[in-house]
């Protein structure tokens, strides 16, 4: 059975994709199969973050009846997963009718364990074609006040149709961790818990600029340990 898991912010510039494509990466290394799904369609970044500047066929051209998913379906060789791209064309964007995501979500049960979904900020039309298909969301916020309430809204949600909250991922904290967020309050704000707490880290930001994972490209950092704890936490109620 297919476990379809949003990762969601309140906000943009949290971190959510880098985070989609390293837990994507954590996943397939423990033998799990993995697609990951750029359902952003306003502003997609996941294909970029892989060094893929644009493809022919997109999950756009799906959803408009124009190719069959077999042709919108990328395997990466080197990190062990597939993944559906959107078009980065504004051209493209504006055919598209967010609507039609279903359809891709009903093609794509049962064919791999988890499948990603590197969702839109906010909580607008986009993403809420988005939740009406998956199952569980993990909610991506920073240590600061408008970040962590936007991520409430994200969290209300999600959970208003029907998605388990599967935690929080407290994302670019500082070292010291002074004037921004304790651990205990976001989780009070938002009514769950934190699965992961990753630091401000140059080794994310040399990942970005590689366009690689940073659990395949420091996989010994901090960082990529964390993001492992998060990978942990969806393998404990793994049903084979």
């Amino acid at each position: 059975m297919t476990r379809f898991i949003a990762l969601v912010s309140g906000k943009g510039g949290v971190g959510k994709t880098s985070l989609t494509l390293a837990l994507g990466h954590a996943l397939a290394k423990a033998g799990k199969r993995v697609l990951l799904l750029d359902a952003n369609l306003e502003t997609p970044n996941l294909g970029l973050h892989i060094g893929m500047m644009s493809s022919r066929k997109t999950l756009n051209h799906f959803m408009r009846k124009e190719v069959d998913l077999h042709e919108i379906v990328q395997e990466h060789k080197d990190y062990k997963f597939s993944f559906i791209p959107s078009s980065t064309s504004y051209i493209e964007f504006q055919k598209t009718n967010p609507q039609d995501l279903k359809k891709v979500f009903d093609h794509l049960h049962n064919t791999y364990d988890f499948v990603l979904v590197d969702s839109p900020s906010g909580v607008g039309n986009e993403v809420y074609h988005v939740l009406k298909n998956t199952d569980e969301a993990i909610v991506i916020v920073n240590p600061t006040v408008s970040s962590v309430m936007e991520g409430l809204k994200s969290s209300e949600l999600a959970k208003s149709h029907g998605n388990v909250l599967s935690g929080v991922v407290l994302n670019m904290t500082s070292w010291l961790a002074r004037h921004e967020m304790k651990e205990e309050e976001v989780e009070n704000i938002i009514g769950s818990q934190i699965i992961a707490n990753i630091r401000h880290d140059k080794k994310f930001k040399k990942a970005l600029h590689n366009q690689a994972p940073v659990t395949h490209l420091s996989p010994s950092s901090r960082t990529a340990k964390e993001i492992n704890k998060i990978k942990d936490h969806l393998l404990m109620n793994f049903d084979n």
